[in-house]
């Protein structure tokens, strides 16, 4: 038997391969693999763990499980580093809790029959975390909601409900920048949109409201009016200039039709005056 290698601690020979190992080694390393143990993440997958777990911790900090959650969720093979391991442990122990007590408020607006924010909070509670017991009873729970037709339909209006207030509070917020004519168009809009909805009739109301105001109206009926009449008449000048007054016809009745009695019909009639003789 011809020896390749007789270094300790390893020793192999031709033709049959083997190896054995010092004791005292094998303990050496065996220790060594504890206080730095391998990776399996890259560099660049460490780093972007490791800036996500930053931020995770920094939400969690402010009571933002969302975001935590959500950044939780980006990093790839939390378990291939020790360190990210231990921390993504700790950081989904808070969630875990957030969501139990997430849950016990969902259980409270299920007993009160405020379906729609109970449907809310069992899927906040889901996505909190993932496979958690909170987690199992919120699907569970969920599931129940969708298979029952009242419940099922409590969580649609509740939803239409949210939708139309959120569509009334960005009109709102935007009316100022509109023009009345605009303003009344949108509110229409609202009312049309989410019929049956508490923000629905709000925007009916107020929509009604505009039309009652006598002066109001009347500055949208000047502002139409005088958007149209310029329109029209500048085509119908347009074509009188061409040589083709049988076309500007049509624009002129238009403004004598729809705004008698204004400064706009009066020249009107004069532009028409020469194509009666």
């Amino acid at each position: 038997m011809k020896w390749l290698t007789d270094e300790w601690p390893f020793a192999v020979v031709q033709d049959e391969t083997w190896f054995t190992v010092d004791p005292a080694f094998a303990t050496a390393a065996e220790e060594q693999m504890k206080k730095t143990p391998p990776t399996l993440m890259t560099p660049e997958e460490q780093a972007a763990a490791v800036a996500a777990l930053d931020k995770a911790e920094a939400a969690i900090k402010k009571e933002d499980y969302k975001t935590a959650a959500a950044l939780l969720a980006t990093i790839a093979k939390p378990d291939a580093d020790p360190a990210v391991k231990t921390r993504v442990a700790e950081a989904r122990k808070v969630l875990a809790a957030a969501a139990a007590k997430r849950l016990e408020a969902a259980e409270k607006s299920l007993a009160a029959k405020d379906y729609f924010e109970a449907s809310q909070v069992l899927a906040e509670v889901s996505t909190l975390a993932p496979g958690s017991d909170a987690a199992q009873k919120a699907e569970t729970r969920l599931k129940e909601l969708q298979a029952d037709e009242a419940s099922r339909s409590a969580i649609e209006q509740g939803r239409r409900e949210r939708d139309a207030a959120a569509a009334l509070a960005a009109l709102d917020a935007g009316a100022p920048k509109m023009s009345p004519v605009g303003v009344l168009k949108a509110l229409d809009g609202v009312a049309a949109k989410f019929p049956a909805t508490k923000a629905g009739q709000a925007a009916a109301d107020k929509a009604k409201a505009m039309r009652a105001d006598s002066a109001l109206m009347g500055k949208i009926q000047a502002d139409a009016a005088d958007k149209e009449c310029k329109g029209w008449l500048s085509m119908a000048r347009n074509y009188i200039k061409a040589g083709m007054p049988e076309k500007a016809k049509p624009y002129l009745d238009q403004v004598l039709q729809k705004y008698p009695g204004t400064t706009y019909a009066a020249e009107a009639k004069e532009l028409l005056e020469p194509m009666r003789k």
